[in-house]
């Protein structure tokens, strides 16, 4: 059990630390349906003395309601691994819009949030209706096969994160962190960069096919 009332200030404690909150990390606090652990979280990083939080708004799916993407975590499994407590954080994030309780909880006791966002990687437990909606904006891998990555080249890819970010910017977070080294490259092989590397270079571009291949 969490006790709000524990976490409050420490007097006279003030340091330039910031904290990162993966919010479905949070729902192993707690297996009820409540945002209780995702305030309690906010509150213990203020009352430890972390000035600035980056909350995981975004990654595979959303974590919050939205308009644009997809709200994650809607069965049993977390990263393909058959996880009971994920139905709760699934069930929370359709009850709650966690992002705006975040928010609201880090504004109270003074802290920035920043909404972080995972910007590119689809595979395991959780994939959003435009990555399956759309394969043609889906990457090539470098050993051929279709990437769990979408092709960051393609405007029609960059426009939709950016209305995502758009969303999590109007919940009132303090800024953004955009994760480019989580689930690299950033760029495979879809046809279309493949297209504009010979058009520049007049060759395929290099492909080592004997590689393995980690996702």
């Amino acid at each position: 059990e969490l006790d709000l009332a524990a976490s409050i200030p420490i007097e006279g404690q003030s340091r330039e630390l910031a904290g990162i909150a993966d919010a479905p990390d949070i729902a192993f606090a707690d297996n009820a349906i409540s945002d209780r652990p995702y305030r309690a979280n906010v509150a213990e990083h203020a009352r430890l003395g972390f000035r600035r939080l980056y909350w995981r708004a975004d990654g595979q799916c959303c974590d919050f309601h939205t308009k644009v993407g997809t709200v994650g975590y809607a069965d049993r499994c977390c990263h393909a691994v058959f996880t009971p407590i994920a139905i709760f954080f699934g069930l929370v994030l359709r009850k709650y819009n966690i992002l705006a309780v975040a928010v609201e909880e880090a504004h109270r006791y003074g802290m920035e949030i920043y909404g972080y966002m995972r910007i590119n990687g689809f595979g395991g437990n959780v994939t959003p209706k435009f990555f399956i909606e759309h394969p043609e904006l889906q990457d090539e891998r470098e050993i051929g096969g279709s990437s769990q990555r979408m092709c960051f080249y393609l405007p029609e890819f960059r426009k939709w994160k950016i209305e995502i970010a758009r969303e999590v910017v109007r919940h009132g977070v303090d800024g953004l962190l955009i994760d480019l080294t989580r689930s690299p490259p950033m760029i495979e092989y879809h046809p279309a960069v493949v297209r504009a590397y010979e058009g520049k270079h007049g060759c395929t571009p290099p492909r080592n096919l004997k590689r393995g291949y980690v996702s």
